[in-house]
């Protein structure tokens, strides 16, 4: 039959989370990914400290004293609007941050599975799977470093050819 043999395969495991660690195309996307969090960080770091600053406020008698009613209503809407805001702006971080680090993920599962396509071909392969889907393999079928070493080949040739398509302008 057109089967082949168990002896004919050959078989090697890629672990993605090392290549997005490892790989120049990761880091280059972590870093973004990482720029971004810094950014939205601030944002929330601003926010909280506003919110801290109409809380203390509203617990501070005697400056409450000092207020007339409708002034401490004011403060009291104050604090509801900044409190909404805060809140909206972390739900809006966490859906970003998750948004942005499974297009980083895609990117470098992308990067990999080019990779991978080169390497087996080139290399005899039969079959190549990510070791997230592997109950167990022995350690000798691992060929993370190979497909990183691609993935970076492939990363400086994507550069170099952004490179010369700019000077050629």
């Amino acid at each position: 039959p057109s089967s082949l043999a168990a002896e004919e395969l050959k078989i090697g495991v890629v672990n993605i989370n090392s290549c997005v660690d490892n790989s120049k195309l990761g880091k280059e996307k972590r870093i973004t990914f990482e720029n971004e969090q810094k950014k939205w960080v601030i944002i929330l770091e601003q926010a909280d400290k506003q919110l801290r600053e109409l809380a203390e406020k509203l617990q501070n008698k005697d400056y409450l004293e000092g207020l007339s009613p409708e002034g401490e209503e004011s403060l009291k809407r104050q604090f509801a609007e900044a409190n909404e805001k805060f809140h909206r702006q972390q739900q809006t971080y966490y859906q970003e941050m998750q948004q942005k680090y499974q297009q980083l993920y895609q990117e470098v599962a992308q990067g990999v599975h080019q990779a991978s396509k080169q390497i087996a071909a080139a290399q005899g392969y039969t079959l190549l799977v990510t070791q997230e889907h592997c109950v167990y393999y022995s350690p000798t079928m691992d060929v993370s470093s190979t497909v990183i070493q691609v993935m970076d080949q492939q990363f400086d040739a994507a550069k170099q050819e952004t490179q010369e398509t700019r000077t050629d302008h």
